[in-house]
């Protein structure tokens, strides 16, 4: 990809505050807003982005704070009549229509192959796949229905259709090829992702996180959450 043909608009929704980031052919700017009403944070974050850069975007890419994450992992085979090449849709046809995934509730971000077998023999890619039976097995990640469509309200307060949504630890697996843990150390939550080979594994959250450290230092040392703030932060940027 060219960066210097692309243009997106791009948003990091957390806790009570929003990141921004847009791009013009070769200018972009970064921008974030904090504050009780998301609503408005979303509005100014896009507004002062589009000043900056003096255009208007069409619509938005949305990660972020997305709620409480499910992962599910799910296995499906697909037959056909004669030897066939294997097509990323067939992979996809194997997923959608397996039994784990009918009547999820809440909305699928990622459907994520994690391996495969042809006609029975374990293998790791499907390139220039030639069989006539083939089993997939996956990850999908899903957020709560409620909490989407709260965001898609708050942009549509601000005039912006998303594009799509991305959970964040899939979005930082994707760049790396090899093994790997991914540690998203967020506000209210810590997001886990473990990465093989490129391919997730296994996705979960951790009811720990920077509020918590806050909350652990004020009570220690007897002291105001805003200084308890202050001194977390202070370390977090030597």
């Amino acid at each position: 990809m060219n960066i210097k043909k692309q243009s997106f608009l791009a948003l990091d929704i957390g806790t009570g505050s929003v990141r921004g980031f847009g791009l013009i052919q070769n200018k972009h700017y970064l921008y974030s807003e904090t504050g009780l009403n998301q609503s408005d944070n979303i509005a100014n974050t896009i507004d002062m982005i589009e000043k900056k850069l003096n255009t208007h975007f069409s619509n938005v890419y949305i990660t972020g704070n997305l709620g409480i994450v499910e992962t599910i992992t799910g296995r499906n085979a697909i037959y056909f009549p004669k030897p066939h090449k294997i097509t990323d849709t067939d992979v996809y046809n194997a997923i959608f229509n397996s039994p784990d995934i009918q009547g999820i509730n809440g909305q699928t971000l990622h459907l994520i192959p994690s391996s495969f077998a042809a006609n029975d023999t374990e293998i790791e890619t499907t390139d220039n796949l030639i069989c006539q039976n083939l089993t997939v097995n996956f990850n999908c990640i899903t957020y709560p229905n409620e909490i989407i469509c709260d965001i898609k309200k708050n942009l549509a307060h601000a005039c912006m259709p998303t594009v799509s949504f991305f959970d964040p630890i899939y979005l930082l697996g994707k760049k790396y090829k090899g093994n790997s843990i991914f540690i998203d150390f967020g506000k209210t939550t810590t997001k886990t992702g473990l990465f093989e080979d490129g391919r997730m594994i296994m996705r979960f959250d951790i009811n720990i996180a920077q509020d918590d450290i806050t909350k652990e230092l004020s009570e220690k040392f007897n002291i105001e959450p805003i200084h308890a703030e202050q001194i977390k932060l202070t370390v977090l940027n030597t």
